[in-house]
């Protein structure tokens, strides 16, 4: 059949082309059909994030930064994210680029959204087929009432990296102003004054990174009475940005007790609308419900027992009650590098502690890869060791970058912690000058003697000795190898050992780290 068609090919010669020719002119169309999609992409791509651009810019301007809206003092109207009639209530030295933005939006929206398509249909007619020019357009979003609700987190999710989610800025709107109802709705609470005390002068960081074990040496400090313990006060940011100076500034507001207004603190960071988490938007507090100090009856006396229900935090009344404590203590696992934290460490009224939480990098990627069996392990692990590396070299404080550090650093293996928990919960307790009280005993007892069977990988409630090298029989000895390749100098650092083979790694009879 072949030999037929190709007779048509056939050279001055007679002879039909070689292969090696055939192959050639079939790669050479192949590649002018690649350029030419590629082409057409990056054109919609270049006018696609033209729109997410402008849309970002006006969400940030008109409905998810300016969350403290009252109908009685700022009436204003929220965003519909399908119009592109906004109404703005911004000063004078704005309305320049309120128009500029406003003609950008209409530009865009008229030429990606309401833009008619063209589609052409066959229907089949014996030999012959008529077709047919459907115009469509893209109808307006409708939002899910049920996604407005407070706990759905599924407002979080950005659907296209080229172009916002409306369902989302919608929902941010409506969550706005459900709080501003439930405050007005609770006046007498919301505008009781409190003395307005000194800010607090000791201040600790638990330094380390997610699924290190550091939920549960938070713990500890968070059911002790004489401190106020901050759940990840940075838990807006991605783990990826980087914005140091923005991060230890917000940590050191909040160690010093002097938390900032969530949507306020939003506005003031420009943060990316895919950074907003309903949850902080709600309780005007990231991850409230796992901050005892925030859930009691003082802090959420209209919610029940799990803290749901409480309403926004009124940040008077945290602020009096966080002054009250001995020490400030907030975990951070979404800015990895000590140094940073110099600039508050050098400010002369405040004592601020370090304690560093490590774990075998082994165990860090086994634990993500139940969260994530995409995560690329390479890459994941040489970030894990090279930021615990820099720690680690910080924390000798022998250079005059680093002598800022004496004293004011505690390096904790996880492995120890769960080998012994009571004996070293008993040190951490002393570096921080606070006692070792008997309902602290009596909730690690509870917390580290736990079945493993059917447990949560966010809960705290384990069996600390057989969670602490469960990693020997969840990864394969080819992984552990590469982990180990690429942390070897971590490894070293910290004390922990490599194994050669599939005998080593399934002999549990021998510890694979050093004993302090």
């Amino acid at each position: 059949m072949w030999t037929s068609k190709l007779e048509c090919c056939k050279n001055i010669s007679g002879q039909l082309p070689s292969r090696q020719f055939v192959y050639r002119f079939v790669a050479t169309f192949v590649t002018c059909c690649i350029v030419y999609q590629m082409t057409k992409i990056n054109y919609f791509t270049k006018h696609a994030l033209n729109y997410k651009t402008v849309t970002r810019l006006t969400e940030s301007r008109n409905c998810i930064n300016r969350t403290d809206i009252t109908k009685s003092a700022y009436p204003r109207k929220a965003l519909d994210p399908t119009s592109s009639t906004v109404v703005f209530t911004t000063s004078t030295d704005e309305k320049n680029t309120q128009k500029v933005v406003l003609k950008k939006i209409d530009a865009a929206k008229a030429k990606y959204v309401n833009k008619p398509t063209k589609s052409t249909i066959h229907v089949p007619d014996g030999k012959r087929s008529q077709q047919k020019e459907v115009k469509s357009t893209k109808a307006h979003v409708h939002v899910d009432q049920q996604a407005m609700s407070p706990g759905n987190n599924s407002l979080q999710r950005n659907k296209s990296p080229y172009k916002i989610d409306a369902q989302q800025v919608s929902g941010m709107v409506e969550l706005v102003k459900r709080t501003s109802s439930f405050k007005a709705n609770h006046t007498e609470y919301y505008n009781e004054p409190f003395e307005e005390l000194p800010l607090q002068t000791k201040g600790i960081i638990i330094l380390t990174q997610n699924r290190s074990g550091s939920t549960f040496l938070g713990e500890i400090f968070n059911h002790h009475p004489d401190v106020f313990y901050v759940f990840e006060p940075l838990g807006f940011f991605d783990f990826g940005q980087k914005r140091h100076a923005d991060k230890v500034k917000v940590v050191q507001r909040n160690l010093k007790c002097d938390f900032p207004d969530i949507p306020s603190l939003y506005k003031t960071l420009d943060l990316h609308h895919r950074a907003l988490k309903a949850h902080c938007i709600v309780n005007n507090f990231c991850f409230r419900t796992l901050i005892a100090n925030l859930c009691g009856k003082e802090m959420c006396p209209f919610g029940n027992s799990a803290c749901i229900g409480c309403g926004p935090v009124h940040l008077p009344r945290a602020k009096h009650m966080c002054r009250k404590k001995k020490v400030t203590v907030a975990k951070i696992v979404r800015l990895r590098d000590i140094r940073p934290f110099k600039l508050i460490a050098e400010d002369p009224t405040f004592d601020l502690k370090f304690i560093h939480l490590v774990r075998d990098p082994r165990g860090i990627e086994s634990s993500r890869m139940k969260l994530d069996r995409r995560l690329n392990v390479k890459s994941n692990s040489m970030l894990t060791c090279g930021s615990q590396l820099r720690n680690g070299i910080a924390s000798f404080a022998n250079t005059t970058d680093t002598q800022w550090l004496q004293g004011r650093y505690y390096r904790i293996r996880y492995e120890d912690l769960a080998m012994d928990p009571f004996k070293y919960t008993e040190e951490i307790y002393k570096f921080a000058g606070l006692e070792f009280k008997q309902e602290i005993r009596n909730w690690i007892k509870l917390n580290t003697q736990h079945n493993p069977a059917h447990r949560s990988p966010w809960t705290t409630k384990r069996n600390s000795t057989s969670t602490m090298e469960a990693w020997r029989k969840h990864l394969p000895f080819s992984t552990v190898s590469l982990i180990q390749k690429n942390c070897a100098k971590a490894l070293d650092l910290y004390g922990y050992k490599p194994v050669n083979n599939e005998t080593q790694l399934h002999d549990f009879g021998v510890r694979l780290f050093d004993k302090v």
